[in-house]
């Protein structure tokens, strides 16, 4: 899946010479949390979110200490007081924003997210703004990944499909028995940790047509002790 299919292409922006009280407006109006900041010419140059304002003097941040050790960092007490006190959203804002193009990969936008923390990457066309996909848009992908499942399933092709897993997935033990009646999948055998029993739970969950698992049948086998159900070493 492309990027271009689930970005956002209504993208609320700023520039850099607009005061900071209208991002913190058109944030507010339009429920997001950062705005992409782009020049005249629909360029990118920057990122205002959130976390910018989090450093302000209207919030009590701290001032720039004026200590004769200070004296040495004077470019970067000078930035602090421009961070705390500026009026214009250039004072604030992230330069050097990471990006993808509009023909990138979703993983690469995904990857960027998961790396570097932030919540949106914004999708460029020939270095100008084209969409921006969020956290919110991959809610929307896994949630229509769910709702829009395959058809369900035969119990039969169930079973077989659930026991081809279980010999071909490294983690999973390779001699569980499954069963299914109208949907319902019951397992049993030996695992060797309780983490082993969510994840066949969640294997046999993820095959179409399973409508309820029980794991009822599943023991723990437990060094020293032999085989025990899972709430019987509580």
């Amino acid at each position: 899946m492309r990027v271009v299919e689930v970005m956002s292409r209504h993208v609320v922006t700023t520039t850099p010479a607009s005061p900071i009280l209208s991002a913190i407006s058109d944030m507010l109006a339009h429920h997001v949390s950062g705005l992409p900041v782009v020049n005249d010419h629909g360029i990118l140059v920057g990122m205002v979110t959130e976390s910018d304002f989090l450093e302000r003097a209207e919030l009590g941040a701290g001032g720039v200490p004026n200590s004769l050790w200070a004296r040495f960092e004077h470019g970067r007490n000078a930035m602090a007081f421009v961070q705390l006190n500026g009026r214009l959203v250039q004072d604030v804002m992230t330069e050097n924003v990471l990006s993808v193009g509009i023909d990138a990969d979703l993983q690469e936008a995904v990857a960027i997210m998961r790396e570097h923390g932030v919540k949106r990457v914004p999708v460029l066309q020939d270095g100008q703004l084209c969409g921006i996909v969020s956290r919110r848009d991959l809610m929307c992908v896994v949630r229509d990944s769910l709702q829009h499942g395959v058809p369900p399933l035969a119990d039969d092709e169930i079973v077989r499909r659930l026991q081809a897993l279980c010999r071909t997935t490294r983690w999973a033990p390779h001699d569980i028995d499954a069963r299914a009646q109208a949907g319902k999948v019951s397992l049993s055998g030996v695992v060797r940790d309780e983490a082993d029993i969510s994840a066949l739970r969640v294997m046999a969950q993820n095959l179409p047509g399973v409508k309820a698992v029980d794991t009822g049948g599943l023991f723990l086998l437990s060094p020293g002790t032999g085989y025990s159900r899972p709430e019987d070493l509580d």
